[in-house]
């Protein structure tokens, strides 16, 4: 709604508070929330007071809904720790989180969809490349329509272009 915006702390350690201010600039009070190193991604849902972040240690995150009316906080995926997560972001209608994801050994890469009210997600884009490493922060953009979208990839040895939509 526009009063207020959210930004991370000082970094303490290995965690960091968040913060909030208003358009002048004053602190905007909001409830307690610490996140660890790694988590400096987080995201309003459209329409709500409601941040997308990622909480866990730092090697393992999964993501939380933390309602800055309430202050109440709900654990939304509970992914296993053999996936890393790289960034995420809201899809533009604000129905899915998007979120790359790669296994460990980083030759594994997928963006997948995830639904802020169940919290399952469902693979969009799977890329392996089984000899090598897969950058985990492709260029992605989306087209004005909301729902198509190109793809940066080097799955072919070479940087590629590709048109996908969220559909898969």
């Amino acid at each position: 709604d526009e009063r207020f915006v959210v930004y991370s702390g000082v970094e303490v350690g290995t965690t960091f508070p968040l913060k909030a201010a208003t358009s002048e600039g004053k602190p905007y009070t909001i409830p307690e929330v610490i996140l660890s190193r790694g988590a400096n991604r987080f995201a309003f849902l459209p329409g709500r007071p409601v941040l997308v972040v990622l909480k866990g240690d730092v090697w393992h995150k999964n993501f939380w809904l933390i309602d800055l009316a309430t202050g109440q906080q709900r654990q939304l995926t509970d992914f296993s720790r053999e996936f890393l997560i790289g960034d995420f972001d809201i899809s533009p209608d604000g129905r899915e989180i998007l979120v790359n994801r790669t296994n460990r050994r980083q030759n594994v890469l997928e963006l997948a969809a995830c639904s802020p009210e169940s919290g399952k997600c469902r693979a969009v884009v799977h890329e392996e490349w089984p000899t090598g490493w897969i950058e985990n922060r492709p260029e992605m953009r989306f087209l004005k329509d909301g729902k198509r979208f190109v793809w940066e990839s080097q799955r072919s040895g070479w940087k590629n272009f590709y048109l996908y939509d969220l559909s898969g």
